[in-house]
């Protein structure tokens, strides 16, 4: 180990075994100056209690920093997070391949058929059980044919709005391999498929 002066700066190299057990007070040969003298174990002993508390002090500042940051933008991330999504879910649909006229012409005859071939059946069999349990009469014809044509525009209401809700597709549809999404790319609801069967095909 190298002993250096620090009144006159003169250094000398001494060995372990003639460095003391302990802290002691020397003299330079040089300028005859006195001096502390310490082993390197005492001095990694020393600087230890000091080093660990300034790493307890550095913890503390690094584990109260991100409480304080997760209490302020918690919120702030999670809509911007769906707010990413929601434009990337938009993209993706707006790339998809959209049906062109011909094909919604042809998946509106296939409705229409299987639509038609419904109504036809349970209207004819509602209408029978209806002349039997009424025995007749133009009142009791009157009011029958009425609740036969009401029956059959639930059930073209229902075919609609039950398929499209449930998956985006009717048979007609599922045949031509077409599908109702949303804008951004998410399936149909029944709310909306009932807004778009009912209310907006009268209107349009």
């Amino acid at each position: 180990m190298r002993i250096t002066c620090p009144h006159c700066g003169f250094s000398k190299d001494l060995g372990d075994r003639q460095l003391p057990a302990a802290t002691v007070k020397v003299s330079c040969p040089k300028c005859k100056e006195t001096f502390r003298l310490q082993r390197p174990d005492d001095e990694d002993n020393a600087l230890k209690p000091e080093l660990a508390q300034q790493a307890d002090a550095a913890g503390q500042t690094a584990t109260a920093a991100p409480v304080q940051e997760q209490a302020e933008a918690p919120v702030l991330n999670k809509m911007q997070l769906h707010k990413q999504e929601e434009l990337k879910r938009k993209v993706a649909a707006a790339a998809l391949p959209k049906a062109g006229f011909w094909m919604r012409v042809v998946a509106s005859l296939i409705d229409g058929a299987i639509l038609l071939a419904l109504q036809t059946f349970l209207g004819f069999a509602l209408a029978t059980a209806g002349m039997m349990s009424s025995g007749g009469g133009q009142e009791s014809g009157l009011f029958l044919m009425s609740l036969v044509e009401l029956f059959t525009f639930a059930l073209s209401c229902a075919y609609y709005i039950v398929f499209t809700g449930h998956g985006g597709q009717t048979p007609g549809k599922m045949v031509l391999r077409i599908k109702v999404i949303r804008c951004d790319g998410t399936d149909i609801s029944y709310g909306r498929a009932a807004l778009r069967e009912v209310p907006a095909k009268f209107l349009s």
